[in-house]
């Protein structure tokens, strides 16, 4: 048992640290999510192509599906969806982005609400990696130090 709990510390260990890393040497970015529902027949697919004309100075956006239960809204033909928006910064949606951000209130219900997620640059590959890089580390360390003990108790005798 005493084996386990050293395992889980040295993992949990490992992973605040490779985390910490990998935010400072690669970080991530600032991600703001409206809700929006698009006019009658129309998917978020088309929303999409119908804003990049008006994406002038090229910000990161995309328009995915919203599950039916985030948000409690009557559709009325319409889908629900999230305007993603990277690099929004904490006091709205910036000067590069407002653009986009007009055209789709224009085009759409919204929004309905918004959130700001912080997205690590790889995604849930980079939080996978972190994971299995700390089991590997918190293997090793733990073997290394479970060999170091018998020998130690060895030569005391």
């Amino acid at each position: 048992m005493v084996v386990v709990l050293r395992f889980v510390f040295f993992l949990l260990i490992f992973y605040l640290l490779l985390s910490i890393a990998a935010g400072l040497l690669m970080p991530g970015q600032k991600v703001g999510r409206y809700a929006l529902v698009t006019d009658i027949g129309q998917t978020c697919q088309d929303l999409e192509e119908r804003l990049r004309p008006f994406n002038v100075n090229g910000v990161d956006f995309r328009v995915v599906p919203a599950e039916m239960g985030e948000i409690d809204v009557e559709l009325q033909g319409g889908a629900l969806c999230w305007l993603e928006i990277s690099g929004v910064p904490e006091s709205g949606v910036g000067d590069a982005a407002a653009p986009l951000y007009d055209a789709a209130l224009g085009k759409t219900t919204g929004p309905l609400s918004m959130e700001r997620a912080y997205q690590p640059r790889y995604g849930q590959v980079e939080t996978i990696a972190i994971w299995l890089l700390s089991f590997l580390l918190a293997a090793i360390v733990l073997a290394a130090r479970l060999r170091k003990k018998p020998e130690e108790g060895g030569s005391d005798a």
